[in-house]
């Protein structure tokens, strides 16, 4: 992954969703494209995504070059939007208390300090940048920052930090879930096994275990290889009796520089909310898209809001 917080292993965050539930109602299946390369293919119906949910703040923050330099972003503005031709005043933010997280773990607090002049090229777009003070005395590097207090922050476990049985155990389960997602129209990839990319796993509040995971497929060959890239969520229950079922998932198919890629931002539950929200980064060629995904009560994911697109 090609930005600053990449720190996280993302086992995967997103995700953050997934790979092996039968298909249940339309649309705990539903595969929602982002802003996305011409060659990429999505494979699904497209619903409308609402709004982001202001429990969340009006603004959020991605850490920048260093700890103490951040992008700001501004869920209200228009997923449509071309950023180049956004004004932005950042000041109604200045002084403006954080919670500084990486993933599912708070690791510090900072302020909203002054606006830091970007030299971005024409063809290129971007969120503005301020910088952040008080960020240096964390306990380590942060990745994205709220207002102070909005969030309970669940906390995720890498796969690649798991001892080998479990980790094992956990790529078979995710594997088993992604081979029954619907939507596998590729002919020349049918058979050919999943590979887990990366993916975490969290305990929510009801005891459920959810995992997020990037699941990749590819058919390497030299005239025409073509690789597909999943996004896959999945919970069982405290008892796991029942195994993993399919709480989300997005499939797209494409050339290697084609396909997107997805980092955990957040894990958590925003203040006077009861049901937890997933926050992914997610690399599209040379630049990323934001995407907030909120669980329902019936433990199904649902994409509610995706960030202008944002690079070159």
């Amino acid at each position: 992954m090609r930005l600053n917080a990449r720190g996280i292993g993302w086992v995967v965050l997103l995700v953050t969703g997934a790979c092996d539930r039968p298909p249940p109602a339309r649309s705990n299946d539903t595969v929602v494209p982002v802003t996305s390369l011409p060659e990429t293919v999505v494979m699904a119906p497209v619903p409308v995504a609402p709004a982001w949910d202001t429990a969340a703040g009006q603004v959020f923050l991605v850490a920048g070059p260093n700890a103490e330099q951040a992008t700001v972003i501004v869920p209200a503005i228009d997923t449509g939007a071309s950023l180049d031709t956004v004004r932005f005043d950042v000041s109604r933010y200045r002084s403006m208390p954080l919670d500084l997280f990486v993933a599912g773990r708070r690791v510090g607090a900072g302020t909203v300090g002054a606006r830091v002049n970007l030299d971005a090229p024409e063809d290129c777009s971007a969120w503005p940048m301020v910088r952040i003070t008080g960020a240096s005395d964390t306990s380590g590097a942060w990745t994205v920052a709220f207002r102070a207090d909005l969030f309970h922050p669940l906390g995720v476990d890498s796969i690649a930090n798991l001892p080998r049985p479990d980790s094992l155990r956990l790529v078979s389960a995710i594997t088993r879930v992604a081979a029954t997602v619907p939507g596998d129209t590729v002919d020349a990839l049918r058979g050919i096994p999943f590979v887990v990319r990366r993916a975490v796993r969290a305990t929510l509040a009801t005891g459920s275990v959810l995992v997020v995971a990037e699941v990749e497929r590819a058919l390497n060959q030299e005239a025409n290889p073509v690789q597909e890239h999943m996004l896959l969520l999945a919970e069982r229950d405290s008892a796991g009796a029942k195994g993993y079922r399919r709480g989300y998932f997005e499939r797209t198919t494409g050339g290697e520089e084609s396909l997107e890629s997805s980092e955990l931002l957040l894990l958590g539950t925003p203040r006077n909310r009861t049901q937890p929200v997933l926050l992914l980064a997610r690399y599209l060629g040379d630049g990323v898209v934001y995407s907030l995904l909120e669980r329902s009560a019936a433990g199904t994911w649902r994409l509610r809001w995706s960030s202008p697109y944002a690079g070159c």
